[in-house]
């Protein structure tokens, strides 16, 4: 396998965490979103539920990786873009108005 096969690991772990992180919260009812110190594992749950996206943004984001997946492990040809060669600055980033 290709040195960047490593970002299927990464796709899957941040994916998989986020997804375990939500079940367990959702296991824990209405504890999970509203605890005391005394709780617990609840607490941890409900803490763990409102950061479970650091997991897929933390060492890259997941999105990245699909594209490294999708571009440089299957070979998959890169998304069509009509600004590569242009400055930053010339990029549109809102859509026109109607004239």
């Amino acid at each position: 396998m290709s040195a960047h096969s490593s970002a299927i690991a990464r796709l899957f772990i941040g994916l998989a965490e986020a997804r375990r992180t939500t079940i367990a919260f959702e296991l824990a009812g209405e504890a999970g979103g509203v605890w005391s110190d005394d709780d617990g594992d609840l607490a941890e749950w409900g803490t763990d539920f409102l950061i479970r996206q650091a997991m897929c943004i933390g060492g890259g984001t997941t999105e990245i990786a699909a594209n490294v997946i999708a571009e440089r492990v299957l070979k998959m040809p890169r998304e069509q873009t009509l600004d590569r060669d242009r400055p930053f600055s010339e990029v549109p980033r809102s859509p026109s108005k109607p004239t």
